[in-house]
């Protein structure tokens, strides 16, 4: 997953969370429906911040073996709210001790 920057020919820019890979990238879904209702009207930077967090957010669940994409599909939100719960406690403290070199 990656970030990118979208630019229309009226010169607005949209940010997009998009699958990585080579073949054409295609947003994802979720994070873009949130940026087009929630931050319709919001700077580039403010809404490529909000997708920089999601985006840590998907890796953290990736690396605790969770699809955060069906996962809301299939209506599993107290798993999604357990690994939530467990991102803000990495955040503010593990996060900091993964970086460390020894």
């Amino acid at each position: 997953m990656k970030l990118i920057q979208c630019r229309f020919s009226s010169g607005q820019r949209l940010p997009l969370l998009v699958q990585a890979g080579d073949a054409t990238p295609l947003p994802i879904l979720i994070p873009f429906i949130y940026v087009q209702l929630k931050l319709r009207h919001r700077a580039y930077n403010t809404a490529a911040a909000h997708l920089r967090a999601i985006q840590a957010f998907y890796a953290y669940s990736k690396s605790r073996d969770m699809d955060i994409d069906e996962a809301i599909l299939a209506c599993h939100f107290e798993a999604i709210l357990a690994l939530l719960d467990g991102y803000a406690i990495w955040l503010q403290s593990g996060r900091h001790a993964d970086n460390l070199i020894a």
